[in-house]
C-alpha cells in the first residue's frame, strides 16, 4: 500500500477526493430503522454490516490514516440491491483526518476534532489521535450496531470522560446470542 500523493512535499497535508454520494441514509437513521423495524434486520446482516465497518476503517489503517472523528453519522449506506446487505458503505467526514505516524498541520494551534459522546480517551485527554482512537470508537459503534447503543449515553461530559478514562463501560448486551459453538442444534 502506498500513501496518496502530497500537494506540496513539505507539507503534511495531502488532497482528498472522493465521489459525489447519492442520497442514501446513515447508520444513525439505520439503527433507528432497526429499532423500530427489528424483522428487517436480521442479526446475520448486522454481523456483515459490522465486518464491513470495521474492514473500512482497517483499509483507512493500511494506509497510516487515522479518521480521528468516526460515528455513526459519518458511515453512509447506500442502498445497493445487488449487495447481499443490501448497502455500500461510504465513509465521510475525513476533513480532521491525520496520518497515524505525524502531527496534524494544526496541533499546537487548535485541538483535534472529535464529537462529543463518541470521543476516544485520546480526544478526551487533548492527545493526537492514533489508530486506537478509532478502535475505541468503532468500539462504541458496535454497541451502537448489535446492543443497546452507546455505553456512555447520557453522561455529563466530566462523568463521560471519567468513564472512558476509566474503560468503565459494561460488556455490551448483544440484541442476539451469539453461538458459542457448544449449542446443540
Amino acid at each position: 500500500a502506498t500513501r496518496p500523493s502530497r500537494h506540496a512535499p513539505e507539507s503534511n497535508m495531502f488532497y482528498q477526493v472522493f465521489e459525489w454520494v447519492p442520497a442514501g441514509f446513515d447508520l444513525a437513521n439505520m439503527i433507528d430503522d432497526m429499532r423500530a423495524n427489528p424483522a428487517e434486520y436480521p442479526w446475520d446482516k448486522r454481523l456483515t454490516l459490522a465486518q464491513v465497518i470495521l474492514g473500512s476503517v482497517d483499509q483507512l489503517h493500511e494506509q497510516d490514516i487515522v479518521h480521528s472523528d468516526l460515528k455513526p453519522e459519518n458511515l453512509i449506506l447506500i442502498s445497493d440491491p445487488f449487495i447481499e446487505i443490501g448497502y455500500r458503505l461510504k465513509v465521510i467526514d475525513m476533513d480532521f483526518s491525520l496520518l497515524s505516524d505525524q502531527k496534524a498541520p494544526w496541533d499546537g494551534i487548535e485541538g483535534y476534532v472529535g464529537t462529543p459522546g463518541w470521543f476516544s480517551p485520546e480526544h478526551v485527554t487533548k492527545s493526537i489521535p492514533a489508530e486506537k482512537s478509532d478502535v475505541f470508537t468503532c468500539g462504541l459503534i458496535l454497541y451502537y450496531l448489535l446492543g443497546q447503543g452507546n455505553p456512555y449515553k447520557g453522561l455529563d461530559e466530566k462523568d463521560y470522560e471519567e468513564q472512558v478514562l476509566d474503560f468503565a463501560a459494561s460488556p455490551p448486551q448483544l440484541e442476539s446470542p451469539v453461538p458459542t459453538g457448544n449449542d446443540e442444534a
